[in-house]
């Protein structure tokens, strides 16, 4: 029975720790994911005004086009003055060269030899390596960036193209020819945030999609990783562009989150050993308030409330008595050898009667040298005269101390539920009487309360 209770025991305490991590680590997530869904819409606040920069900053740099785009027009289709103004498109570093394909055929390069096409070739010609961007190019009216190409004069490049337009004989703007600017892949690079966003504690990856429907990537972190990231679309050049983040430390610090289930798991362990100290305290008040403080048994406040449940519902063939026992000669033990010996003589009847209790029967003291064993028995009138007279014989015995012997026994008196009541105050009234009139007849014996007879003296052994 008490290595169940313990297990018992043990399955609850770690129930409620684990009810209490599980809900300590359940508001974590719950706050985290709040948190992640704020982190989630500020680096999506953080993206899109990066995107806007780097539309600015690439439109700005190749809005140079539309010096030459403007001087062409100006002169009707004319390109006499090609290298002159060329030198001052070259005047933004980042510009590496111009060129000018009328019709879609290359004609004008400058400086010479900067370009990916050879002179006389036909942009616009299926056979063209850049033939589908071109053709969007003019179908849009839209510049296009193209590449990246590897020069050998120039390095790692993007190239620009912007179709020209000029008035027609109709009225209506007719295609004249290709404008190329070929800028550097670093120029281009440099234009993206990377190292704001690598200081906000983000690992970035920037790509573009490509006129035959593939993704480029043009930059991204050594830690990036392709999964959860957010995301901003930027248009440029007829092309969509993607600028992705993600927290280093993830959405979720799983950092954080170990610090945290570490934290939780040592208040888990505080709070239940609180819980298990208050309970114990509690325990230990309640058994002070029902217990007897100086043989630990049941006080009567407490032998009350049980015996009065218990026969609220005694069952059909359940047999119970009321066994009140005083202990002879205790006041003689306490005046001649004081009230240490009594106590001590109390504690071991205390424990005796404890000792061969079973654990449906209920052991009290009621005060002074009287206790009662309310006792669950068969029924059989036999079996409980001998328990009451196990009783009496275990507690005759003589206290000594100092050389002198004082014989102390014990007088008994029995009620039976319920042939001699059915409530609890009559049965020990009862056993009172029994009592009473176990110690008329001598002591150091036990009497059985009868209704027919009123007492039946019991016989000492």
């Amino acid at each position: 029975m008490k290595r169940r209770q313990k297990i018992k025991k043990w399955v609850a305490v770690c129930s409620v720790f684990v009810l209490i991590y599980a809900i300590g680590m359940g508001i974590y997530f719950w706050i985290a994911s709040d948190r992640a869904l704020l982190q989630r819409t500020q680096t999506q606040a953080e993206l899109v005004t990066q995107g806007r920069y780097i539309q600015y900053a690439m439109e700005t740099m190749l809005s140079r086009a539309n010096i030459l785009e403007a001087y062409i027009q100006l002169c009707d289709g004319q390109v006499e003055n090609f290298e002159e103004v060329s030198q001052i498109i070259l005047e933004d570093p980042r510009i590496k060269s111009v060129s000018l394909s009328p019709g879609g055929v290359l004609e004008y390069v400058y400086p010479a030899g900067s370009s990916v096409n050879e002179m006389g070739t036909n942009l616009l010609s299926p056979e063209s390596g850049n033939y589908l961007v071109d053709q969007k190019a003019v179908q849009t009216r839209q510049m296009t960036l193209v590449g990246p190409y590897d020069l050998p004069d120039l390095g790692k490049v993007f190239q620009g193209h912007l179709p020209v337009f000029l008035p027609g004989d109709s009225g209506e703007e007719e295609f004249w020819g290709l404008l190329v600017l070929t800028i550097d892949y670093d120029a281009v690079i440099d234009l993206m945030p990377m190292s704001q966003l690598e200081d906000k504690g983000y690992y970035y990856s920037i790509s573009r999609t490509l006129s035959h429907g593939g993704i480029e990537v043009l930059a991204q972190s050594p830690g990036w990783v392709s999964e959860d990231y957010a995301e901003c679309m930027i248009d440029i050049f007829n092309a969509t562009w993607y600028l992705r983040a993600v927290p280093m430390e993830g959405w979720i610090s799983w950092v954080n989150t170990v610090e945290f289930a570490i934290a939780c798991l040592f208040v888990d362990i505080l709070l239940v050993a609180a819980i298990g100290m208050a309970l114990r305290i509690h325990r230990e008040m309640r058994e002070r308030a029902f217990k007897d403080n100086l043989t630990q048994l049941y006080n009567r406040h407490y032998l009350e409330q049980k015996v009065k449940k218990l026969l609220q519902n005694p069952g059909k063939h359940m047999h119970y008595a009321c066994i009140l026992v005083d202990v002879d000669n205790f006041k003689e033990v306490n005046d001649t050898f004081g009230h240490q010996k009594g106590d001590e003589v109390l504690v071991d009847v205390a424990q005796l009667l404890q000792d061969m209790a079973s654990h449906t029967d209920i052991v009290a003291r009621l005060g002074g040298d009287e206790f009662v064993v309310f006792y669950q028995y068969s029924g059989e009138e036999e079996k409980l005269r001998q328990a009451v007279q196990g009783i009496c014989d275990k507690i005759r015995r003589p206290v000594v101390q100092d050389g002198k012997s004082i014989p102390i026994s014990s007088s008994i008196g029995v009620s039976r539920f319920s042939q001699d009541g059915e409530e609890w105050e009559v049965l020990l009234k009862k056993a009172d009487d029994a009592l009473y009139e176990c110690k008329r007849r001598g002591k150091d014996g036990f009497c059985i309360y009868q209704i027919a007879k009123n007492l039946e003296a019991g016989t000492p052994s």
